[in-house]
């Protein structure tokens, strides 16, 4: 039976230690302990044989079942309105229109990265765009996720710059064991995987003094990662001497938003953007 207690505890440390992101914190956590509980209910059996070729499945590839898409839409839709309270209506009526149908359609036009489905669906049914843009997108993580977990692990390449499962970019960077290994977590499926601990994720760059780290007051353990050939940062998230299993460590990105405003202050950019 799957069992969430570390993950609520995790998220509850998160929001006392760091008041300044206290209510997104709070405001997420129904999404994420539905995610873990959704990723559970409907995993696939583990695949064992390594795949030819990365990544290992595409965007376009993936296979969106009316039932299960929608049954997922369902779950995300009471998190976000057990997160977000004041958007309740809003949620009610992207919940009263969407079918599962029309979910799966609408999930597939954002894999294909399609925006005009969506749009259109909006206007037609009077809904929140923000809102069915948001179920939509946490429905479609969670359908890659549930197929990035049933794949085998991907051969260490240590110059890998984008997800060996799915193709999607880095957006957090952890650094875990005594030894120091550094990991990527994918902003689309979610899995991780390693990465040289001295080379830029973004450019690939790995010449000496090339990488700056970037710290907020009291937070030794989160920083963010700049560039100095590409101008693009990553947060990164050392979790060493944190009771913190690896699979889990994404969540850590809650509380690092002032990070995101000070990179973005210094006119540096996120991972996957151009000037």
């Amino acid at each position: 039976m799957y069992d969430d207690t570390a993950l609520r505890r995790l998220l509850i440390e998160l929001a006392a230690s760091h008041p300044e992101h206290a209510a997104v914190i709070r405001a997420f956590t129904p999404l994420a302990l539905a995610r873990g509980k959704l990723l559970d209910a409907y995993a696939l059996s583990r695949k064992t044989k390594p795949l030819d070729g990365f990544p290992m499945f595409r965007f376009e590839e993936l296979p969106v079942c009316s039932e299960k898409s929608g049954a997922i839409a369902s779950a995300v839709l009471e998190a976000v309105a057990e997160g977000f309270p004041g958007a309740r209506e809003q949620v009610e009526a992207v919940r009263d229109a969407l079918k599962p149908g029309s979910v799966r359609r609408l999930c597939k036009a954002s894999l294909a990265h399609d925006p005009e489905p969506l749009a259109l669906f909006a206007e037609k049914n009077s809904l929140s765009p923000d809102v069915l843009d948001m179920v939509i997108a946490q429905t479609v993580k969670i359908l890659m996720a549930r197929t990035a977990n049933s794949l085998p692990e991907a051969p260490f390449d240590p110059a890998r710059k984008t997800c060996p499962y799915c193709g999607g970019k880095p957006e957090l960077s952890v650094v875990h064991e005594k030894e120091g290994h550094r990991s990527l977590f994918c902003t689309d499926c979610g899995r991780h995987w390693r990465f040289q601990r001295t080379a830029c994720p973004s450019c690939g760059c790995d010449k000496p003094d090339n990488l700056r780290l970037h710290f907020a007051e009291n937070t030794p353990d989160e920083r963010a990662v700049s560039c100095k050939n590409c101008g693009h940062y990553i947060l990164e998230a050392d979790i060493r001497k944190r009771d913190l299993a690896l699979d889990g460590a994404a969540i850590v990105c809650l509380g690092m938003g002032y990070l995101d405003a000070l990179m973005q202050e210094q006119g540096l950019l996120p991972l996957g953007e151009s000037a």
